[in-house]
């Protein structure tokens, strides 16, 4: 142990002896550990941290299945009603985001006080809460019901909570949520989202209240509506395997049972550990992570070579200290050891302010996020998992930049040892090895910059393509409004027979129609129509849409008023479009896009062709064909999407899209006006929120590429740096220990412009191998990436030469100048160095 302490009391002299190695050494690993240490802690905070819910490796989350439809898809409730009678395999809960349909208040006929009262929702089954194994921050976990003037009872979010003033007193008080009175039982823990990234819940309402919530409840009726996400904890001592295996026999009875809505749906399981993001975007959240990992510990590597190769240089230039040591009788493994302690303190002190620099690369990154856009329910803070990686990291750059010279040391006898330490700078000008080392350390540092390069210049050409597509978005004077209208609603009393379901769609078609008609009357709007999910938000309704006698298609629908397309910009391309005279009574039409059609007719015009939905009778006719417009985010590939008529099929929730007006407050409060009335009577069933410019939705679209291409600019900038670097530092110790010889054949007439011109040539070698040696690397890695970029491919020469350019001029610059000193030199001066 005394002889551990000695060494690392030693290294510490020897580094504070050599101040601008140690400080050059210490930047580059502090730099390198930092933004390997932050990337990792953002990935392990998206990623790989646990949910916080009790036992979280038992729990599974259960999809339908269908060769259809491939994706990961929601179960209906009859269903998942079905799959809970296997108790003796799995205990399983349900729930479904209500996000745009419930006013929570205090007093029975007076809005919250935070903002109109609109909160988000998250509706589950009574043992949703205790089968996660949640705690409560305050208060109790809400009970089911036990009936009678019994009040249900829910449970606020923890941030909400907050919004509302944290006052303790809440708990136990009466609420008004959507009319009915609750009881606030208690108050969720922070960050708990039930289990699904991405959500930022305000209250969970029991299923009690499902019929209130439920933008249509005969969701809970519907044995084809997949709506609700299940989560189920595996029953002791019974694997994944056997559960999805009883369960799959359980969905085929069902499948035998009910053909017309299950034939040939099935489930999967997929562990809580991988379905905390949505499956369907786990794989492009995970290519992302993995890329930017890459160029990170291509950073590291960069680092690491340079310290190296700094290392050998400091090694070369002790050779007198070590032959002295080694006459005294220190023995090559006690030599390696001391060299080995020196490159671990150096990489500790680096792991020390890689922290510092990771926290602060970490905030700044995670503020590159527009309010509200992803991820803001994820705690970001270092946990046990990110100080194990940098602890790691840093036992690993601390090896990996002491092996060189250790290795070197170890090779060498005593006499080789004694010679170089004699001849001086000639001497150690001419041993090839610890040089050809240092080459070699340049040429991977070279390679793995123009790897981080690529990716950087891949990704911004990637935006650009996306900019140039979401440009035409934003210049549109478009206004989105969301409406709320639960007096439009359907409910159950509407299904009693076929007058009362027509009657209720013909009241649910008025009303829309009488907001609309009050909006377009404002004198600040243009044009005005309604769209039942506004665009770039991912809302849309999907429908298994037939044609012929194909299989069954999932497809995008949306319903649109007349003027739609002429307030968003879209063309129609053939065809017509909507009209008043597309009408309950009227036969059902729709307009499709172009992808639509060129997908299911194609070769064929489709206007004419006829397709049907599942489980809604009757044909609907295709009247028209639009252009392909960005609908569910810019960066998408144009994709199929269907159009319906307002007249023909009533909606409860749309969004308002109203051209010609500047959204602000005083617009907001316009429309308020105009479609909720003075809120008096029926008015208060219809409420208005998040008014915002579709330029806001278009730049939310943009936001995860603007910020990865930010993040791998800013990665890519200091792999050059540090590549740059490391080449400066061997060109500088190349050419001291040449002076010598350069001052002789300057002496003996050589010319200095051909001496730097040889100079730079046998540096640019270095870096030509290294460019090529990086193409390699990066076109094989190119196949990989094209999945995470928009219209560019992963082999794209502008990215690749780009980088490859910038990399070059980088390195001419980082030769010609100790290349430019040391040819200015007076030869008579360089004869007297040694």
């Amino acid at each position: 142990m005394s002889g551990v302490v000695r060494d690392i009391r030693f290294g510490l002299r020897a580094l504070a002896r050599a101040p601008s190695f140690t400080v050059v050494a210490l930047v580059s690993l502090a730099l390198a550990i930092g933004v390997n240490t932050a990337v990792f802690s953002l990935v392990n905070a998206i990623l790989l941290r646990p949910a916080p819910v009790q036992a979280p490796a038992e729990l599974v989350k259960i999809y339908t299945d269908d060769p259809e439809n491939p994706g990961f898809l929601p179960l209906s409730h009859l269903n998942a009603r079905a799959l809970a009678e296997l108790e003796d395999v799995i205990t399983l809960a349900e729930g479904a985001a209500i996000t745009a349909d419930l006013e929570l208040s205090r007093e029975p006929e007076a809005p919250d006080a935070r903002g109109d009262g609109r909160v988000q929702g998250y509706l589950i089954s009574d043992n949703y809460l205790e089968l996660l194994g949640v705690e409560p921050a305050l208060g109790q976990l809400p009970r089911a019901t036990g009936g009678g003037d019994e009040a249900p009872a829910l449970l606020l979010g923890y941030d909400y909570w907050r919004a509302l003033g944290g006052d303790s007193e809440l708990v136990g008080q009466r609420a008004w949520l959507n009319g009915q009175p609750v009881t606030i039982a208690g108050v969720a823990p922070p960050r708990f989202n039930a289990a699904r990234r991405g959500l930022s819940i305000d209250v969970y309402v029991p299923w009690s209240m499902a019929q209130v919530t439920l933008n249509d409840p005969r969701w809970l009726a519907q044995r084809r509506m997949l709506a609700f996400y299940v989560i189920a904890r595996l029953a002791p001592g019974v694997s994944r395997a056997r559960a999805e295996h009883e369960l799959r026999a359980r969905a085929a009875e069902l499948a035998a049972r009910y053909p017309e809505e299950n034939a040939g749906r099935s489930v999967t399981l997929v562990p809580l550990a991988r379905s905390r993001i949505d499956p369907n975007l786990r794989g492009s959240v995970v290519r992302a992570a993995v890329a930017l990992m890459i160029v990170a510990g291509c950073i590291l590597l960069i680092a690491i070579a340079n310290v190296a190769s700094l290392m050998l240089a400091r090694a070369s230039a002790r050779q007198g200290e070590i032959a002295m040591r080694r006459v005294l009788g220190a023995d090559s493994p006690r030599i390696v050891r001391q060299l080995l302690t020196e490159s671990l303190l150096l990489a500790g002190l680096g792991g020390v302010g890689g922290v510092i620099a990771a926290l602060w690369i970490r905030d700044l990154v995670w503020s590159l996020r527009p309010a509200g856009a992803f991820f803001d329910d994820v705690d970001i803070s270092l946990d046990v998992s990110v100080a194990l990686f940098t602890f790691a990291l840093v036992a690993l750059t601390g090896l990996l930049c002491g092996l060189a010279p250790a290795l070197r040391v170890r090779r060498e006898s005593l006499a080789a040892t004694l010679r170089a330490s004699t001849r001086g700078a000639a001497g150690l000008a001419r041993r090839g090895p610890g040089l050809r080392a240092r080459a070699l350390l340049v040429v991977l540092q070279v390679a793995l910059s123009l790897v981080a390069l690529a990716g950087a210049g891949l990704v911004a050409h990637s935006l650009q393509k996306a900019e140039l597509e979401g440009a035409a978005l934003e210049r549109q004077p478009v206004t989105l409004a969301d409406v709320d209208a639960r007096a439009a609603r359907v409910r159950d009393a509407d299904l009693r027979d076929a007058g009362a379901r027509r009657a209720a769609r013909a009241r649910a078609i008025a009303h829309t129609r009488q907001a609309l008609d009050a909006v377009a009357r404002l004198p600040e709007v243009e044009r005005a129509a309604i769209t039942e999910s506004a665009p770039l938000t991912g809302g849309a309704f999907m429908r298994t849409t037939y044609v012929d006698d194909g299989e069954g298609v999932l497809t995008d629908t949306t319903v649109v008023s007349p003027a739609y397309f002429e307030v968003m910009g879209i063309e129609l391309a053939r065809g017509r479009g909507f009209s008043d005279a597309d009408a309950l009574a009227r036969p059902r039409v729709a307009i499709i896009s172009e992808a639509m059609a060129a997908a299911r007719w194609p070769g064929q015009d489709a206007v004419g062709q006829r397709m049907r939905f599942k489980l809604v009778e009757g044909e609907v006719e295709v009247v028209g064909v639009t252009r392909d417009a960005k609908w569910r985010s810019v960066t998408e590939e144009p994709a199929p999407l269907i159009y319906l008529p307002l007249g023909q099929w009533p909606v409860a929730s749309y969004t308002l899209a109203i051209r010609g007006a500047r959204a602000g407050a005083p617009l907001s409060a316009a429309i308020t006006r105009a479609v909720e009335g003075d809120g008096e009577g029926a008015a208060r069933d219809v409420f208005v929120h998040d008014v915002r410019p579709l330029a806001a939705l278009v730049r939310r679209s943009l936001a995860p590429l603007r910020v990865g291409a930010a993040l791998l600019a800013g990665l890519g900038a200091l792999a050059l740096l540090l590549a740059a670097l490391g080449l400066y530092g061997l060109m500088t110790f190349s050419v001291r220990l040449r002076t010598r010889e350069l001052g002789i054949r300057m002496a003996l007439g050589a010319d200095p412009r051909a001496l730097l011109r040889g100079e730079l040539v046998r540096g640019m070698q270095l870096v030509g191998l290294g460019v090529l040696l990086g193409l390699l690397v990066s076109f094989a890695l190119g196949a990989w990436a094209s999945s995470l970029l928009f219209e560019v491919d992963g082999h794209d020469p502008v990215a690749f030469v780009g980088a490859a350019l910038t990399l070059g001029l980088a390195a001419a610059v980082a030769i010609y100048l100790p290349a430019r000193r040391a040819t200015r030199i007076d030869p008579t001066v360089a004869l007297r160095e040694e």
